[in-house]
């Protein structure tokens, strides 16, 4: 996020640059708590617990891109989508995506060294 941006034009405008995709935000579906703590790529700070918000979105327009962040783009089909998830937290994360009843999942987990998942629950 940007000073002063909210968190719907924070999502929209990193959509857009990632994707190249104008989204409408419909639904949070997804609150996750990473309470890993590891050294940053400096091997000096800390990484403190990250909290990670999914949100399902429904694409309005624009063409797929890459972007600077983005190597590959492409729509694919959402029953097939685990298929290309191999890390086991955003397989996790994209499973609450498919599961979504209407009611927000939250869950707690960490990464370092292995995927532990110690809290899963909807809310």
């Amino acid at each position: 996020m940007e000073v002063g941006e909210n968190l719907i034009d924070a999502l929209k405008r990193e959509i857009k640059e990632e994707s190249g995709i104008d989204v409408e935000v419909l639904n949070l579906l997804n609150v996750s708590s990473n309470t890993s703590i590891y050294k940053w790529h400096d091997n000096v700070t800390d990484v403190p617990t990250k909290v990670i918000l999914d949100f399902l979105c429904n694409p309005i327009s624009g063409e797929l891109t890459t972007s600077e962040e983005t190597s590959e783009v492409r729509w694919v089909e959402k029953s097939k989508v685990l298929d290309l998830i191999t890390a086991p937290a955003i397989r996790s994360r994209y499973q609450k995506y498919l599961d979504f009843n209407g009611r927000v999942h939250y869950m707690e987990y960490a990464t370092k060294s292995q995927f532990d998942l110690k809290l899963n629950q909807r809310i």
